[in-house]
């Protein structure tokens, strides 16, 4: 999308990259390192399902997370709380 100059619009997004078609993204958000093994136990019923992990090209995605190489970015705080990315 190009936006030209205009005095009554303007954004502060200089790029858009829309999220794949199909895409099922999220997390899975734990306090405990005692519940990563919860957390597996539902990747692994999403795997049963026929869901496949997926990657997707490392752009600006406004609301992905993603690593360099494409695949969903965990997160983890001192405060033991957790972010294990999802994307299928």
């Amino acid at each position: 999308m190009n936006i030209p100059e205009n005095d009554h619009f303007y954004s502060f997004t200089e790029e858009v990259f829309p999220i794949p078609k199909g895409l099922l993204f999220g997390g899975i958000i734990y306090q405990g390192s005692e519940y990563i093994e919860a957390a597996n136990q539902y990747f692994d019923a999403l795997d049963s399902l026929g869901l496949i992990e997926t990657t997707v090209p490392n752009y600006k995605y406004r609301h992905l997370q993603v690593e360099t190489d494409g695949r969903p970015a965990d997160k983890h705080w001192d405060t033991d709380e957790h972010i294990l990315g999802l994307f299928v």
